[in-house]
C-alpha cells in the first residue's frame, strides 16, 4: 500500500508582556527566525516529502546570551538538515554553544531543544530541557518529551512526593540543557521512536511559557476545535493572555495520511 502524506504546520513565537527580550526560536523544515526578534511566525504544507524536522529552542542566560543560543541551535539544525541525526545534531550544536560560552568569559549560555522529525511515514522525537512535546490522537493528549528538571528528577526517584512539589524551591532548574561542557557533564537527551504516524496525528511543540500557562486539557481542546492554519499563533496568543510570564513559541504539526 503506498500512502500519501501531507504534513500542514504553524510556527509562532512572542515575546510576551514581561520580558524585554525574545530568546525563543523555531524551526520549521528549514525555517528559522533570526538571532534578533520579537514576534514572528510561519505556515507551511508539505505534499510527500521525504523527511522533515520542527523544532522550539527557549534560549537560557538572558538577553543577549538566550536569544544567542537558542539561534545557534536552529542555524545548526539548518547546517545538518541533509542525513539528519540526532547524535551528530546534539553533538554539533553542544559543541558550538559552549564555544559560544567560552567566548562569553564563561556566563551562562544554553537552550532547550524538542525535535519532531517524520521521515518515510516514521516519528522519531527528541528533547532536552523542559520545553515540551505533545501528541493529540482521537482526542487523547499525551506527553511525548521528558522534562529534564531537578523536580523530574527527584519525582523519578521517588524522593519527593507531588505532595511537596509547591514547597520546592529549585522545581524549574534544568538538569540538561545544549551548553553543557563534557567536562562537567554529559548531555543525555530523550529519545523516543521511530513509531508510524497515524491519519490526523497533531503534534504540539512548545516552550515553557506556553506549557506553564495552558494546561494539557485545553492545549487538546484548542488543536481540536481551532480549523485555522495560525493555531500556532493562536496559542502562544492564549498563553500570553493567561499570564504567561516568559516568551511562548509553539510549532503545531499535523499529519494527514492518505492512499494513492
Amino acid at each position: 500500500m503506498i500512502y500519501i502524506y501531507i504534513i500542514k504546520s504553524s510556527a509562532y513565537s512572542a515575546k510576551g508582556n514581561f520580558r524585554e527580550n525574545n530568546e525563543d526560536n523555531y524551526y520549521v523544515n528549514g525555517k528559522y527566525l533570526p538571532e534578533c526578534h520579537i514576534d514572528g511566525g510561519c505556515n507551511i504544507v508539505l505534499k510527500n516529502c521525504g523527511e522533515v524536522l520542527f523544532a522550539v529552542f527557549d534560549g537560557l542566560g538572558g538577553e543577549f546570551n538566550g536569544k544567542l543560543a537558542s539561534y545557534t541551535a536552529a542555524e545548526t539544525m539548518y547546517g545538518l538538515r541533509d542525513n539528519f541525526s540526532f547524535e551528530n545534531y546534539f553533538e554539533t550544536a553542544n559543541e558550538k554553544i559552549c564555544l559560544l560560552r567560552d567566548k562569553n568569559l564563561n556566563k551562562m549560555i544554553g537552550t532547550t531543544v524538542c525535535i519532531v522529525y517524520i521521515k518515510s511515514g516514521m516519528v522519531t522525537i527528541a528533547n532536552i530541557g523542559d520545553s515540551k512535546i505533545f501528541l493529540i490522537r482521537e482526542n487523547i493528549i499525551s506527553q511525548l518529551s521528558e522534562d529534564h528538571t531537578a523536580l523530574a528528577y527527584m519525582l523519578k526517584l521517588g524522593t519527593i512526593t507531588k505532595e511537596d512539589i509547591q514547597k520546592f524551591k529549585f522545581k524549574n532548574s534544568l538538569s540538561q540543557c545544549l551548553g553543557i561542557r563534557k567536562s562537567d557533564m554529559i548531555i543525555n537527551p530523550h529519545i523516543a521512536g521511530p513509531e508510524e504516524v497515524e491519519n490526523n496525528d497533531r503534534f504540539l511543540i512548545c516552550s515553557d511559557g506556553v506549557s506553564n500557562s495552558i494546561d494539557k486539557s485545553k492545549i487538546c481542546e484548542i488543536v481540536n476545535k481551532y480549523k485555522g492554519k495560525n493555531i500556532a499563533k493562536y496559542i502562544v496568543e492564549q498563553a500570553i493572555l493567561n499570564g504567561s510570564k516568559d516568551n511562548a513559541t509553539a510549532v503545531s504539526v499535523k499529519v494527514c495520511k492518505g492512499k494513492d
